[in-house]
């Protein structure tokens, strides 16, 4: 058993004590083992009532909560409304981790492919998953159109003693920045929570259009600017502008042909997750439109986008959408790749 303090939990529900108490009892956790306690522990989300956040400040892209502080380990408790998104973020310091989900959410998983950022995955779990978490892992995850609800977080380090989340690497794509934090790993963070920036690697057309359409989802909600009416910043009104300029749209051509030079499973794995990306584009230039805040190439597509999103097939729905910027933005699209 590792010291680090024990918790004065006399008036917490017996399964967060005895969760906390299990950590201190092992000797050698890994991502592994971490998954395997949150599983064994029975947590339940009414557990965790005491520390849920669903009122937290828009401009933090989840509520936190920290429920114990170890030394070497932190458990915390984050709070997910519908639209709350984490950036894309590894754990700093953590070496060992893993989170129980409550309710269905998102997740993705990045990787660095030749200096390249990737989407690896992207898919939703079901709630009561735990998820592990190492060193290693570039993730994020939110809450995409469900009810609120919770998320358990263990996180620990033996070569530490106080802050294991410290020194976590956001991932700010619209910058072209790595932000070294050690808060929450929040959509733009206020200066005085950016210890570092440093350089951050090229990324691919997916990751790039899902960063900057939940960037601008974030800033939205914090200034209120659909129900305003008004996008209320520049950097608002910039990535609006992106969603709807030619160029954009011409960097996935180009890609598209890239990609179609490949194997057939690198590019059946590419248009998977490009094919969830322009979905997300599309709901978010329909919002947009809906409340008069872009017109251009796109003004007037509100109807047509409106069936296009109520497709379910998502290929189906990809090779009509991209037929729709193509016309919009005088774009050829490879045919061979729409679908």
């Amino acid at each position: 058993m590792r010291s680090g303090g024990q918790p004065n939990c006399s008036s917490w529900p017996i399964r967060v004590q005895r969760l906390v108490e299990a950590v201190q009892e092992q000797q050698q956790l890994t991502p592994t083992s971490c998954k395997r306690l949150l599983i064994e522990s029975g947590v339940t989300a009414e557990d965790l009532a005491p520390w849920a956040r669903f009122d937290h400040p828009k401009e933090d892209s989840y509520g936190r909560q920290v429920v114990f502080d170890g030394g070497y380990f932190e458990l915390m408790v984050m709070s997910w409304v519908d639209g709350d998104m984490a950036a894309i973020h590894d754990h700093g310091y953590t070496q060992w981790g893993a989170v129980k989900v409550f309710g269905p959410t998102e997740h993705a998983i990045f990787k660095i492919e030749g200096g390249v950022l990737t989407t690896a995955e992207r898919r939703k779990f079901a709630p009561d998953s735990v998820v592990a978490v190492s060193h290693e892992l570039i993730h994020q995850m939110g809450n995409v159109g469900q009810e609120p609800y919770l998320t358990l977080h263990l996180y620990g380090s033996y070569e530490r003693d106080s802050c294991v989340t410290g020194d976590a690497r956001l991932y700010d794509l619209d910058e072209k920045a790595i932000q070294i934090t050690n808060g929450g790993v929040f959509y733009a963070l206020p200066e005085d929570a950016i210890d570092e920036r440093r350089e951050a690697p090229a990324a691919n057309f997916p990751t790039t259009l899902r960063s900057k359409v939940e960037l601008l989802k974030r800033l939205l909600r914090s200034g209120d600017s659909l129900d305003h009416g008004s996008l209320q910043s520049p950097r608002e009104r910039r990535l609006a502008k992106e969603l709807i300029q030619a160029s954009t749209w011409q960097h996935a051509r180009i890609e598209l042909e890239v990609m179609r030079e490949g194997t057939d499973l690198r590019l059946e794995r590419y248009l998977g997750i490009l094919h969830q990306e322009m979905y997300a584009a599309a709901q978010l230039q329909l919002e947009l439109l809906q409340a008069g805040l872009i017109g251009g190439e796109l003004a007037g597509s509100q109807q047509r986008l409106t069936e296009l999103l109520a497709t379910e097939d998502l290929a189906v729905f990809a090779e009509n959408y991209l037929e729709l910027i193509g016309e919009a933005f005088a774009i050829d699209f490879p045919s061979s790749l729409a679908a």
